[in-house]
């Protein structure tokens, strides 16, 4: 045998003399089965050792020789999964399928007897080559076949399954989809082509493993254009009797901005919609299926109605399962391919980077949502504050209500930081709470403390100051610490602080007039100061203080300036280390040397720490968790070419419970937008406790959620109603189930509402959000209905039996749990004794059943066939 000293030859003809037996096998078996043609890594290594001198090993055979990786020196060998089979000739369309330095003529030894490398090259030409592509045909259908059977099947882990049927079942389900998406894999990486890299995308089970996906998808980008949220997209999904495959160029990005959308539908513009062989993917904004439109049509819709700042038209080309079936591979591969290198010049065009307009959304300053309850107003709060603090960066979350896990991350990140805060008004809420108010001061007196609505006024108000520097700081390199300058109660406090503005240092009055210049650790200060104090104590603060001063806090990290415990003077950025300097003006002799980032307006601490005062000490390191980076960043990172104003949210739950007049006082003119800071009728009110000057800000939106169960609108304060945008949200059966174990929810809940509505008013219909819950069962409408949808119609009837009996679809003379509501006559003479009895009318009684069958429910929105002694009658016995 001989042996080659070319690791990637031997591999070559050992793997090809393997296919070539298998061949021979398969024709003896008169069975081609291309499972033959597959062999495991190790099969190929162990083969490949006894054909080459030098060393072979998996990491060669998988790096030098894998066809599913363009950039690998070559395409020998084919992947699926773990196996892999040999690449028959052309079907890379390349020059390094095969070693170009082999002998043709050559002997090679195979089950047939000898063969020349030429013969053997011919069988990968030709038998090998249909085989090959036959099975390519196969894989396809293999593809939307599993997706026509398996499509929105319920799934868990096999291992977590008792039932042993169940059990193969799930083990089937789970080797189909793996299989499905090795196979599309494979196909999607054939598309690629020069410079273009593939990613897939999406996985073969939903995103809680509970259920199949009913597609794969996987997109195509340029390699220097990864970052853009353009693409290729390849998919293959069910359709409503079948499946397909779909190739079209679209925007889809979580974090896509209106600035991408832009650039993205400059496509739009070399697009020859009369010429072009194109088929057309997406829905306009009047719900139009683009499919279905003629060429006129979406021409119209491109000129006049197409919002090019967030619209996504897709253009591609779909192939049917028909038509895969009844075509040879080569032919949808090559439409395929065709396809691709057609909209490739329209993805370039889509991903050309320049100067692109920014979009602006106009948003009401003020909004309420109303509507009856369960009806999502403050499921939906969460996304209007996510629109209004970052509509282009939040899109995709607000649009996509399967993440809102992600978005009510977002939404409490957000809080955390400061720009949202959250109150409830109840009948005791007042103007101290909401503006502000007189609080102890802890030493028998008062001062007036900030209410929700003033402290995220100043916080909206806050600005940098543009003439300092910038620093863009990484929280995970410095450390924050907290420092005073001076005593806000000693005379000198004043002379101190400006001292260190001026001369661009901080100053520590802790340490006595003491040269710590050599001091490299605790124990050294300590030392130092037992020298000039010998009764001092180990515990002494002078010693900490120092040390802290001198040796914990670096060059580069942030010391952020108090002014009391309550309020924030000045931030700065360490650019010295420590000196000691005995002839200054100030009474200090400790000093770094600092480039100041901010000073100017008191900031409150709530701006900088969440939720916690600054403690008195002169001096110590912050913990990274309490502070509001982002709202530190903002001060000091600070260029005015990167300005952006920030929006800030305040949410007011159940805003119609509380006294508006009471609540609001005078500032109910100033939230107004003309009334604003920078409005053109700007105002401002001295406020009654601090005598600050106080305006309201222009980037501040105040949200409210109205209940109209508890009152309408009409009965609102009328100044709250002129100040207020309002935004009406009924109750949407179309998103309950069609079908819970038989029972209709959506009719069922329908047919509630319009008797609510007939008898009642609109303001009390039931809201959908009672029904939504993951995977509703029977037993959940069951306890729905008797824990909280009846108690419901208790309160808003005033335990008027007769109208909740008509609401809910009769009610049964008899114990019945196949109505809702059971209905007895309790006559008096039965319970009382004497003349008198006669004087009391009978009683009617209703009981909610305690297990209502499935015909309880259906029968509110339908008509069941009853036994005519089970209808409950209201007349009394003689």
């Amino acid at each position: 045998m001989k042996k080659y000293d070319d690791v990637n030859v031997a591999v070559w003809i050992s793997t090809a003399i393997m296919t070539y037996n298998s061949y021979i096998e398969c024709i003896k078996n008169n069975n081609i089965n291309i499972e033959k043609f597959y062999f495991t890594q190790s099969q190929i290594t162990k083969a490949s050792k006894y054909r080459c001198i030098n060393k072979v090993d998996n990491a060669r055979v998988s790096q030098w020789c894998n066809g599913d990786h363009r950039e690998h020196t070559y395409n020998y060998l084919k992947s699926k999964g773990s196996l892999r089979r040999i690449s028959y000739i052309g079907e890379f369309q390349g020059e390094k399928e095969y070693p170009k330095n082999l002998n043709l003529e050559e002997k090679l030894e195979t089950i047939d007897g000898e063969k020349s490398v030429e013969e053997i090259l011919d069988f990968l030409r030709n038998e090998y080559k249909n085989i090959v592509e036959n099975y390519e045909k196969h894989k396809l259908l293999e593809i939307l076949d599993f997706l026509k059977l398996y499509s929105y099947k319920s799934y868990k882990n096999p291992g977590d399954e008792d039932d042993k049927i169940k059990k193969k079942e799930l083990l089937e389900i789970k080797s189909k989809g793996k299989n499905a998406l090795i196979l599309f894999k494979d196909m999607c990486l054939s598309l690629e082509g020069d410079n273009y890299k593939n990613k897939i995308s999406s996985k073969w089970l939903n995103g809680a493993n509970t259920s199949v996906r009913d597609y794969l998808w996987s997109e195509i980008r340029n390699k220097d254009k990864t970052h853009l949220p353009s693409s290729i997209s390849i998919v293959a999904g069910r359709t409503d009797k079948d499946a397909e495959f779909k190739i079209y160029l679209e925007i889809r990005r979580e974090n896509a901005l209106s600035t991408d959308y832009i650039r993205h539908n400059k496509f739009l513009d070399i697009l020859d919609i009369d010429n072009e062989d194109m088929e057309y993917f997406g829905f306009t904004d009047d719900n139009r299926d683009l499919r279905k439109l003629d060429k006129n049509e979406i021409k119209l819709y491109i000129e006049q109605n197409l919002d090019r700042a967030s619209s996504n038209i897709k253009i591609g080309k779909s192939i049917s399962y028909d038509f895969v079936k009844n075509n040879d591979s080569r032919v949808v591969l090559e439409i395929m391919k065709s396809t691709v290198e057609e909209l490739k010049k329209y993805y370039e065009e889509a991903t050309k980077e320049g100067e692109i307009r920014e979009v602006s959304l106009d948003i009401n300053k003020n909004t309420i949502l109303y509507g009856p309850p369960g009806t999502g107003k403050t499921y939906n709060v969460a996304y209007k504050a996510l629109e209004i603090i970052d509509y282009e960066k939040y899109k995709p979350l607000i649009e996509d209500k399967s993440k809102r896990e992600e978005a009510m991350k977002q939404f409490n990140r957000i809080k955390e930081e400061g720009l949202i805060e959250f109150c409830t008004f109840h009948q005791s809420y007042s103007y101290e709470d909401f503006v502000e108010g007189l609080r102890s001061d802890g030493n028998g007196g008062f001062e007036p403390k900030d209410g929700i609505f003033k402290q995220i006024c100043k916080r909206a108000s806050l600005k940098p100051n543009e003439k300092l520097s910038k620093y863009d700081f990484d929280e995970n390199s410095i450390t924050m610490h907290k420092m005073s300058l001076g005593d806000t109660s000693s005379k000198d406090d004043e002379a101190i602080y400006d001292y260190c503005i001026k001369n661009n240092c901080v100053s520590l009055g802790y340490g006595m007039d003491i040269d710590y210049s050599n001091c490299k650790n605790k124990d050294e200060i300590k030392e130092k100061l037992l020298e000039k104090e010998p009764t001092l104590k180990d515990n002494d603060f002078n010693i900490t203080a120092v040390n802290k001063f001198k040796n914990i806090i670096k060059q580069g990290d942030i010391v952020i300036i108090s002014s009391g415990n309550l309020k924030i003077r000045a931030i700065a950025k360490i650019t010295g280390d420590y000196y000691y300097d005995s002839n200054t003006e100030i009474p200090y002799n400790h000093f770094r040397n600092v480039e100041w980032l901010y000073y100017g307006d008191l900031i409150e601490v709530g701006e900088i720490l969440k939720n916690k005062r600054l403690s008195q000490a002169t001096i110590y390191t912050f913990n990274n968790d309490d502070l509001r980076l982002d709202n530190i960043k903002s001060l000091i990172s600070y260029t005015p070419e990167e300005s952006k104003i920030k929006n800030y949210v305040l949410i007011i739950d159940e805003i119609n419970r509380g006294n508006i007049s009471k609540i609001f006082g005078e500032l109910i003119t100033l939230i107004e937008d003309d009334k604003r800071i920078g409005g053109k009728n700007e105002i401002s009110a001295i406020l009654p406790y601090s005598n600050e000057n106080f305006g309201v800000p222009s980037n501040l939106h105040i949200i409210g959620t109205m209940n109209t169960a508890d009152r309408s609108i009409a009965l609102l304060d009328t100044a709250l109603r002129r100040r207020f945008e309002f935004i009406e949200y009924m109750p949407n059966e179309e998103l309950l189930p069609k079908n819970v174990e038989g029972i209709d929810v959506s009719i069922m809940l329908k047919t509630i509402n319009d008797r609510i509505e007939f008898l009642f008013d609109r303001d009390h219909k039931i809201g959908h959000a009672y029904f939504i819950k993951d995977n509703l069962r029977f037993d959940d409408v069951v306890s729905i209905m008797k824990n909280k949808v009846i108690p419901l119609l208790q309160e808003y009837f005033y335990d008027d039996w007769e109208k909740i009996e008509l609401i809910l679809g009769g009610s049964s003379n008899k114990e019945s749990n196949d109505y809702l509501l059971n209905k007895s006559v309790i006559k008096a003479s039965n319970l009382f004794k004497g003349k008198q009895v006669s004087m009391y009318p009978d009683q009617v009684k209703y009981r909610v059943a305690n297990n209502p069958t499935k015909n309880a429910f259906i029968r509110i929105y339908e008509d069941i066939e009853t036994d005519s002694t089970d209808i409950a009658s209201t007349d009394n016995e003689e």
